[in-house]
C-alpha cells in the first residue's frame, strides 16, 4: 500500500496519526487526468467500491484465462461483491506477521484499498486487511458484480 499503510492503520487505532486521504485524493485526481477514454469506466468502477470492513470469503484464479475473482461480503450491508479482474498480469498476497490488528480469522476485515495505473497502462488494485495481509492485483479490465444476500 502506498497511502493507507498498516503503520498508519495501527496509528488510527491509537489516535496518533494523520489521515493520508488528502494525498490519496490528489493521486486520484492525477490518475483521472492520465486515463484514456477506454480506461475511464474501469477507473470509475474501482472508485465506486465501498469495501471497508468487508470480508473475503473466496478467491479464485484462472491462470489460463488470466482472470481473478475475489468475493467479499459487506460488513454493514447484506451484500456480496465479486471483483472480477481480467487480463491479470500479476497477483501478490503478502502477510506482515509483525503488524496486524486483532479481528477475525483468515484475511480479516478489508480495511482500505487503493487504485493506481502503471506506465504500461495496467491498473493496480491494492487492498489492506486487518490480518496484516496486503494484496495487489495488476490487470487490464475490471468488472464489479453485486448480489444482495438479504431474504
Amino acid at each position: 500500500m502506498r497511502f493507507f499503510t498498516m503503520d498508519w492503520w495501527c496509528g488510527v487505532q491509537t489516535g496518533l496519526t494523520e489521515n493520508p486521504a488528502d494525498d490519496y485524493f490528489t493521486h486520484l485526481a492525477e490518475l483521472r487526468e492520465r486515463v484514456t477514454p477506454e480506461q475511464q469506466s474501469t477507473l470509475d468502477g474501482l472508485l465506486s467500491l465501498a469495501l471497508h470492513d468487508s470480508r473475503l470469503f473466496q478467491l479464485r484464479m484462472n491462470a489460463v484465462a488470466a482472470e481473478l475473482q475475489i468475493e467479499l461480503k459487506g460488513y454493514q450491508v447484506e451484500e456480496r461483491f465479486t471483483l472480477v479482474y481480467r487480463g491479470v498480469e500479476q497477483f501478490v498476497s503478502e502477510a506482515d506477521l509483525e503488524r496486524q490488528l486483532c479481528g477475525s480469522a483468515g484475511y480479516g476485515d478489508l480495511g482500505y484499498d487503493e487504485v493506481d495505473i502503471l506506465l504500461s497502462g495496467a491498473f493496480v488494485h491494492r487492498m489492506l486487511f486487518s490480518s496484516g495481509i496486503e494484496m495487489a492485483v495488476t490487470f487490464r479490465e475490471f468488472e464489479l458484480l453485486r448480489e444482495s444476500t438479504s431474504a
